[in-house]
């Protein structure tokens, strides 16, 4: 599971948008990269977009967990 620190420097390198926007590649995002169902003006909450960087963030969790056969550490660094 991603720590505070971890969770910390996805929040220093993102930006949250709370109304859904083109992406680089033309994606409807929003929130803090959510682009599961966006469309281009949709809105959210604070909270909504958080509860979706959760989300996100525990499929990841699990898609490198079924593939990495090593153990794993987070950085104490």
């Amino acid at each position: 599971m991603i720590g505070p620190r971890g969770k910390k420097l996805l929040c220093d390198k993102e930006q949250c948008r709370l109304e859904a926007y083109p992406d680089t590649n033309g994606t409807p995002t929003i929130g803090w990269g959510r682009t599961k169902g966006v469309t281009i003006g949709d809105t959210c909450s604070q909270a909504q977009a958080d509860s979706w960087m959760d989300e996100d963030t525990a499929a990841a969790e699990r898609a490198v967990d079924d593939r990495v056969t090593v153990p794993l550490s987070q950085s104490a660094r």
